[in-house]
């Protein structure tokens, strides 16, 4: 996330995460991410999750 604070404004900021979700938890990382350090992400990032069983894009929510 440290570099997404560097990257200048103009830029679109994207982290692309492959979908991987948890039995025990019962989320996906990517959910798992924001849900527990979504202090430590910039507000201007963008979280995209990539099922790569049905090959859809998600955004995931803050």
């Amino acid at each position: 996330m440290y570099y997404f604070y560097l990257a200048p404004p103009r830029f679109r900021k994207v982290m692309f995460v492959l979908r991987d979700v948890s039995e025990k938890r019962g989320s996906s990382l990517a959910e798992y991410y924001v849900r527990n350090y979504q202090h430590l992400i910039p507000k201007d990032v963008e979280i995209l999750e990539y099922d790569n069983d049905s090959g859809k894009v998600v955004a995931i929510e803050r």
